[in-house]
């Protein structure tokens, strides 16, 4: 948001759901859990390229949340493309698989948009605010995640 600035616009002037909007779309676009690897407690059916597969019981399953949340079934046109107003699949929440599925749902995920959402009104909102260095991006394997750390921003106050 700080480095484009029609979203910036888009998302300050926006109301509530807008903004909640734009930030599920981006946390779709970039999450912060890569991989979620889950087990099957039964056998599951699902069809992949035509073909029926039963996965079995018991097995481990690694969850790709980047390739699922760019799957142009679930998420519509131009998967890789920044639009909050996208027309999802029937079952699909609007961050796709950013905050995970079911049971394994974050419960925390409506607290995490509205801090978020208060925390980037306020920031945004400060004149002059511009990035002077931009954030080393590293992986962390235990939690296939990503870290940001050493972002640092000023005031531009002339």
């Amino acid at each position: 948001l700080m480095q484009n600035e029609q979203l910036r616009e888009e998302y300050l002037n926006g109301d509530e759901k807008s903004r909640y909007r734009l930030l599920h779309e981006l946390l779709r676009m970039e999450p912060v859990v890569s991989n979620l690897m889950r087990r099957t407690q039964e056998p599951v059916n699902v069809e992949v390229a035509g073909k029926s597969i039963t996965i079995p019981a018991n097995a481990l399953v690694n969850i790709d949340v980047y390739a699922a949340n760019a799957d142009p079934q679930a998420v519509g046109e131009a998967p890789t493309q920044v639009c909050p107003t996208r027309e999802l699949a029937p079952r699909v929440q609007e961050p796709a698989m950013s905050f995970g599925d079911g049971h394994h749902r974050c419960v925390g995920a409506y607290i995490a948009i509205q801090e978020s959402d208060i925390f980037l009104r306020h920031l945004l909102q400060v004149e002059g605010l511009k990035i002077v260095e931009m954030p080393e991006i590293t992986r962390n394997e235990v939690i296939k995640s990503y870290e940001m750390r050493n972002f640092y921003v000023t005031i531009d106050e002339s």
